[in-house]
């Protein structure tokens, strides 16, 4: 990694953007949401997670107007395809003091970096990790180069405090909803690479065994989302349940977490009307 003090700035912030094979106009989209932000990073990387190198086409030069470096870098040839890995190269080519990931697929509002700046400054001292903020689900369908938004709703109301236990039972934000200090990833290693989805749980989950997060009660991160049947769907809920169900096992030996078979099956139940309710809002959408 490089030393932070090389940006010359103690709040610099870095967005690391992570991106594979999906249209160019959903990165574009992520892009302009981070060009909007009332206080801009001191750069931008975009993490592309494929062997081809994409056009940013005038994004340099509008970053450049606001004191932003952008660039991009590529996956070697030699590795596979992975999100984790896609991450964790963004983080060591970065040299801010803080640092915010996006998808190529989700957005911010405007506010994003001034108000997770804001509550992690409030914090004070080093012993908060991050500071997270409350995130909108944005269903909708992808038309042609486009997305027809179909509504949106508070994917997580109730967030007002994270700590291990909360952690533990379920992920209480999405990726694109925090804003950690990078020494973090110094202390306790990169985004776990065996992981096909839920890599940023279980980073939370490590995180939160040794530091406090800051919370944010905006709601500043979107979280779009598409059903299995459209064109560029999400991640797939089954593969989620899988990683949940190897991560709890392993949080279990690890003595973070009882084996208690009420809980377990309380914990079935919400899983299954979660993913019944879920399954009902593309219905009616």
């Amino acid at each position: 990694m490089k030393a932070a003090d090389e940006c010359n700035d103690a709040w610099g912030i870095t967005v690391i953007i992570r991106t594979h094979d999906r249209s160019l106009w959903m990165l574009r989209r992520a892009l302009d949401s981070v060009l909007a932000q009332s206080i801009p990073p001191i750069e931008v990387i975009v993490s592309n997670d494929s062997c081809r190198e994409v056009s940013l086409d005038r994004y340099p030069r509008l970053f450049e107007k606001r004191g932003t470096n952008l660039r991009q870098i590529i996956r070697p040839l030699a590795s596979a395809p992975n999100r984790s890995a896609a991450l964790n190269r963004g983080i060591r080519a970065s040299c801010g003091s803080l640092v915010a990931f996006l998808d190529d697929d989700d957005t911010w509002t405007s506010a994003f970096l001034s108000a997770l700046t804001g509550a992690l400054r409030s914090s004070g001292g080093s012993g908060c990790a991050a500071a997270v903020c409350r995130t909108v689900s944005v269903y909708e369908r992808v038309d042609d180069d486009s997305a027809k938004e179909l509504g949106r709703e508070l994917f997580n109301p109730d967030l007002s405090a994270v700590g291990l236990s909360e952690l533990l039972e379920r992920n209480r934000f999405t990726l694109n909803a925090v804003l950690w200090r990078r020494s973090v990833f110094e202390e306790i290693g990169d985004f776990r690479e065996d992981l096909s989805v839920l890599e940023d749980w279980e980073f939370n989950v490590r995180a939160a065994r040794r530091f406090k997060f800051a919370v944010c009660a905006e709601a500043c991160a979107n979280y779009h989302q598409r059903s299995l049947s459209d064109g560029m769907p999400n991640s797939r809920p089954s593969d989620h349940d899988r990683v949940a169900r190897a991560l709890r096992r392993e949080w279990h030996r690890e003595g973070l977490v009882k084996k208690d078979r009420l809980v377990r099956v309380i914990r079935w139940v919400l899983l299954r009307k979660a993913r019944f309710g879920h399954r009902v809002r593309w219905f009616f959408r």
